[in-house]
């Protein structure tokens, strides 16, 4: 017999994470707390980043009081989310009865458990309709759960790589891979020439940016308990021109597209970015949009990215004006072109 000892050493890998428990969060608490600070006195005289910086320490702070948090647990069990507790307690009745059939062999426990089992099998069978049902109603204000839904539903999972370098070598480890697909975004992203911009034509000008440059962020665009905060931050950030570091600052994802999943230049970025920032960059979308609408600067014939309109009425009215031209007589001559 051979007998021999292998000594090694091993890092414990904690797989629960810990995260907020936002159903038991007391955001009742949180608004009355809110409701007691002086944005203007606290933020008087700060600079945006310092305002920014400030701001979030406060929100921090009344995140550790009014929201709890636990342990999401790693271990790979699936969590239904159509099951209630309508249906849990059906559930546990089911297997009380079953307990108690398998124990006393009666005929008339073994019926109720098989009644109890028929009952649990339509709860859920008709929790996870109205579920899906809930799911497709809401799409259009909600499309994230749709989606995370569907995506769970799939039968394959894959993930990004293994990848092939330049020279046909291929690289495993998750920060190698990292680096791959980050030196091919930067290397394929344009960076556009502010020094070479189209002249506004005409008669507009000075005053056309003077309009823009006076962009105001009321408490209206801002709703909620925070925004006597956010309107003094936004504001300051289009008055100055500064955008603090944390809304500029996005996480990347590489989104794989088609042909083999080796190659860098088959996966597409798509970067998640500040909420907040993202407020402000509508603060100022829907300052430009009207300017441009009052001012009639953009035609009619315009339909991509703009309000009231899409592909698809762009679509109808091209059709009423091939359609009606035919109807005429007269010759269509149509001319496509892809940039």
């Amino acid at each position: 017999m051979v007998e021999f000892f292998i000594r090694m050493e091993s890092d414990i890998i904690n797989s629960e994470t810990m995260v907020l428990n936002l159903k038991k969060g007391n955001f009742e608490g949180m608004r009355r707390e809110l409701a007691k600070f002086d944005w203007q006195l606290i933020l008087k005289g700060l600079t945006v980043d310092m305002q920014w910086k400030t701001f979030k320490d406060c929100m921090d702070e009344l995140q550790k009081l009014f929201i709890p948090v636990w342990q999401k647990n790693k271990s790979g069990k699936v969590v239904l989310p159509w099951i209630t507790r309508e249906i849990r307690d059906s559930i546990k009745a089911k297997d009380d009865a079953y307990k108690l059939a398998r124990k006393s062999s009666i005929p008339e426990d073994w019926e109720e458990f098989r009644d109890q089992q028929r009952r649990t099998k339509g709860l859920i069978r008709k929790g996870k309709i109205d579920y899906e049902r809930k799911l497709a109603g809401n799409i259009k204000t909600d499309c994230k759960s749709f989606y995370r839904y569907v995506k769970r539903k799939r039968l394959v999972k894959t993930n990004v790589g293994p990848l092939q370098s330049e020279t046909g070598e291929l690289i495993m480890g998750n920060k190698d891979m990292a680096d791959q697909l980050n030196n091919y975004f930067c290397s394929v992203f344009t960076k556009e020439d502010i020094n070479n911009l189209p002249e506004i034509a005409g008669d507009r000008g000075s005053k056309e940016l003077e309009e823009l440059s006076e962009i105001q962020v009321s408490r209206e665009v801002v709703l909620g308990k925070l925004m006597d905060a956010l309107v003094i931050i936004f504001q300051n950030s289009l008055d100055s021109g500064v955008v603090p570091e944390d809304w500029r600052v996005a996480n990347v994802t590489p989104l794989f597209k088609k042909g083999g999943r080796e190659k860098t230049g088959n996966y597409r970025p798509v970067s998640l970015t500040s909420v907040v920032g993202k407020l402000v960059e509508s603060v100022i979308k829907d300052g430009i949009a009207a300017h441009l609408e009052s001012g009639e600067i953009i035609g009619q014939s315009q339909h991509g990215f703009t309000k009231g309109k899409s592909c698809l009425t762009n679509l109808i009215e091209f059709f009423e004006d091939v359609t009606g031209s035919v109807d005429r007589g007269e010759p269509v001559d149509v001319v496509y072109l892809d940039f």
